[in-house]
């Protein structure tokens, strides 16, 4: 995970801001602009590289399969794990990263892990757009066995329908970029 967190006083004022990212090739022009506005908080600005994004959206992930897990194992497991040994007196992030190390290593041996499937629709295809279309479907099925001046005029307002939604969700997403 990248991090950019700024804060500090200057002399024109605080710059308090967190940016969080999975991967550090999608931000680019990370810049304090001071003087940007009239507060006394410094903004900060970056873009995000369509270029990075796409290559990382082929990425295929892996994700823990819970419905294979072996939870039996795993408490076995976990019940064994001498815990106080885990915990410094001194310093809470060794503790806090031993124990993380532990349960993973922990669940890495119970849990399998699989790839997650690409969806093959953009991101702006959504549950209602795919329910529309399917909804054109048939009808255009119906329409073909059956030509009728009814089913046609339904369809041609469901075709709209299922463009205008689309048309919708994609400049929603545009937006969101």
């Amino acid at each position: 995970m990248w991090v950019i967190s700024t804060t500090g006083n200057h002399s024109d004022g605080s710059i308090l801001d967190l940016v969080l990212t999975n991967h550090e090739a999608l931000m680019d022009n990370v810049t304090i602009r001071p003087g940007g506005f009239d507060s006394d908080h410094i903004p900060v600005t970056f873009t995000i590289c369509k270029s990075s994004f796409n290559r990382l959206k082929n990425v295929s992930r892996m994700i823990y399969s819970y419905r294979k897990a072996d939870f039996n194992g795993l408490r076995a497991t976990l019940s064994c794990i001498p815990w106080d040994a885990c915990f410094s007196a001194n310093d809470v992030n060794s503790s806090v990263e031993s124990v993380q190390d532990l349960l993973l290593a922990a669940v890495n041996q119970h849990v399998p892990q699989t790839k997650l499937r690409r969806h093959s629709r953009p991101p702006w295809i959504d549950d209602d757009v795919m329910k529309l279309v399917r909804k054109k479907k048939s009808l255009w099925k119906r329409l073909k066995n059956n030509s009728n001046v009814d089913l046609f005029s339904r369809f041609k307002l469901l075709r709209k329908q299922t463009k205008k939604l689309i048309s919708l969700k994609y400049s929603r997403y545009l937006k969101l970029l």
